[in-house]
C-alpha cells in the first residue's frame, strides 16, 4: 500500500498515520464521492427544465431506488478487493469471483425489468399509477448495464485504493461526470421531447460504463506491482463467501431503504409531490454524505495490520463530524436553504417549500452516516462481517417503524416523516454495533 508520487509509483506508507497523511489519501476519495453527488441533482436539475417534471422526476427517483437494490452484489466487491486483495493469488480468486456475479447482475436486472413483477410492484405495493409504473420500467430499461459498470469498477478502484493510488479513483469519476454529462446536455436541447426519466438513465448507464472502461486502464500498473507481492494468505472459496455474502445482505438490505421510502411515500399526505421532492432532498445531502461513505475504504486501508492507524483515523473522523454538521446547519437554517432547493436545484416554490423541512431534519444524518462507516471499516479490517447484516436490519427495521408511526399515526407530511425516520433509524443501527466497536479492536487474523 503506498500514497501516489507524481510520477506515478508508489511509496510505501509510514508507520505513523498522521491527519496530513490521512488527508492526502482521503481527499481524492471524497471528490470521487463528491464528484458522484452532483450527478443526480444535475440530472433532477434538467428533468425539471423538460416536459411533465413531477413525473418523470418520481419515475426517475423510483428506477434510481430499484436498480440500487439490483446492484448489491457486486457493490461490495470495493470493500472486499480493498481488504483482501493482497497478492496475485488472492486478487485472482477475487476476479473470478467478480465475473459470476457481473453475470448474475446483469441477467437479473434484465430478466426484472421485462418481467409483469416490476409493474405490479409499482402499481400494488408502492402505490403509483399505471403511467408512472410505465415511466419507471422504460427508465430502468436505460439502466439495465448500470450494475455491471458498477460492479467493474468497483472491483479494480478496491485494488488502486490498496496500493494508493487514490487519484487515479478520482480520474476515474471525473470520466464519468464528463461523460454522463455530455449527453444529458445534448439530450437537453437538440432532444427537448425526450421524457426526462429517460434521458437521465441513459446518460447515467453512459457515464459509468466509461468511467470502468477509464479505471480498467488505469489499474494495470497496480495490478503488476500487485503480482509481484510475495503470497500471503491462500484465499479459499468458503471463506470468501463467508466474508462476503453478509456485506452483499447488508447492501440489499441497506438499498431497500429508499423503495421502502418510496412505498411509505406512496402512502403519505401529498404522495406525488413527496415522491419528487424527496430523492432530491436525499441527492442533495449526499454531497455531505458522500464525504463520510469515502472514509470507509480510507480506515479499511489505512488502519494497518495491528491497528496502528487508529487513533489518526478516529481523530480525523471526528473533525469531519463536526464540520459538517455545522455547514450543514448554515445552509439548512438560513435564506441558503430555499436558495439551493429553488434556483440552484429548479424546484418550484411550492416542492421547495416541502423540501427545506425535511432537509433540516436530515442536518445530523450525513455524520450518523460517518459514525456507521467507521464501525464498518473497523468489523470489516477485523473480518467480522456479520454484526454488521445485522444492524443494518436493525435499522430497517426501525426505519419501516418509524415511516408507519409518523405517517399512518402522527399523519406527518411524506417528506418530514421520511427524513424523521431515516435519522432515527440509523441512530438504531449504530446502538446495535456499539458493543462490537467501543474499544480498540483486535488485530485481525489472516
Amino acid at each position: 500500500m503506498g500514497a501516489e508520487l507524481s510520477g506515478g509509483a508508489a511509496a510505501p506508507l509510514k508507520p505513523t498515520l498522521d491527519g496530513a497523511r490521512i488527508f492526502r489519501f482521503w481527499f481524492p476519495l471524497a471528490i470521487t464521492w463528491s464528484i458522484m453527488a452532483v450527478e443526480i441533482p444535475f440530472l433532477s436539475a434538467l428533468i425539471t427544465r423538460l416536459a411533465e417534471p413531477t413525473e418523470n422526476l418520481a419515475a426517475f427517483g423510483l428506477a434510481l431506488s430499484i436498480s440500487m437494490i439490483l446492484e448489491c452484489p457486486v457493490v461490495a466487491l470495493l470493500p472486499t478487493a480493498v481488504r483482501l486483495a493482497r497478492d496475485d493469488r488472492t486478487f485472482a480468486r477475487l476476479h473470478r469471483f467478480a465475473l459470476f456475479l457481473l453475470i448474475g447482475a446483469l441477467l437479473g436486472m434484465l430478466v426484472f425489468t421485462l418481467s409483469p413483477a416490476l409493474p405490479w410492484l409499482a402499481e400494488h405495493l408502492i402505490g403509483v399509477t399505471p403511467d408512472l409504473a410505465r415511466r419507471v420500467q422504460i427508465c430502468l430499461l436505460t439502466l439495465v448495464p448500470f450494475p455491471v459498470a458498477i460492479g467493474y469498477r468497483r472491483l479494480f478502484q478496491g485494488v488502486l485504493i490498496r496500493r494508493g493510488f487514490t487519484r487515479r479513483v478520482a480520474l476515474g469519476t471525473l470520466v464519468r461526470l464528463v461523460t454522463m454529462a455530455a449527453p444529458a446536455l445534448f439530450c437537453f436541447v437538440f432532444l427537448p421531447t425526450l421524457p426526462g426519466a429517460e434521458m437521465a438513465g441513459l446518460s447515467l448507464t453512459m457515464g459509468t460504463s466509461f468511467e470502468a472502461l477509464a479505471t480498467r486502464l488505469m489499474v494495470r500498473q497496480p495490478l503488476q506491482a500487485l503480482r509481484a507481492e510475495p503470497a500471503v494468505e491462500a484465499l479459499h472459496w468458503r471463506p470468501l463467501i463467508a466474508f462476503y455474502y453478509p456485506l452483499v445482505l447488508m447492501s440489499i438490505l441497506a438499498s431497500a431503504v429508499q423503495p421502502l421510502v418510496s412505498m411509505a411515500l406512496g402512502q403519505s399526505r401529498e404522495p406525488l409531490a413527496s415522491l419528487a421532492v424527496f430523492p432530491v432532498v436525499l441527492a442533495f445531502g449526499f454531497l455531505f454524505r458522500g464525504l463520510a461513505v469515502s472514509f470507509q475504504e480510507v480506515a479499511i486501508a489505512l488502519l494497518g495490520e495491528r491497528h496502528e492507524g487508529y487513533d489518526g483515523l478516529r481523530r480525523f473522523a471526528g473533525i469531519m463530524a463536526t464540520v459538517m454538521v455545522a455547514a450543514l446547519t448554515l445552509i439548512a437554517f438560513t435564506p441558503l436553504a430555499h436558495l439551493t432547493f429553488e434556483h440552484v436545484l429548479g424546484l418550484s416554490p411550492p416542492l421547495a417549500a416541502l423540501a427545506v423541512p425535511s432537509f433540516q431534519i436530515t442536518i445530523l444524518y450525513p455524520s450518523l452516516t460517518l459514525w456507521s462507516v467507521w464501525q464498518r471499516a473497523l468489523m470489516v479490517h477485523a473480518r467480522r462481517t456479520g454484526p454488521i447484516t445485522v444492524a443494518v436490519a436493525v435499522e430497517l427495521l426501525g426505519t419501516c417503524l418509524l415511516l408507519y408511526a409518523t405517517i399512518h399515526v402522527l399523519a406527518l407530511v411524506g417528506t418530514e416523516a421520511a427524513a424523521w425516520s431515516l435519522v432515527l433509524g440509523r441512530l438504531l443501527g449504530i446502538a446495535w454495533v456499539v458493543p462490537y466497536t467501543w474499544r480498540r479492536p483486535h488485530p485481525a487474523v489472516a
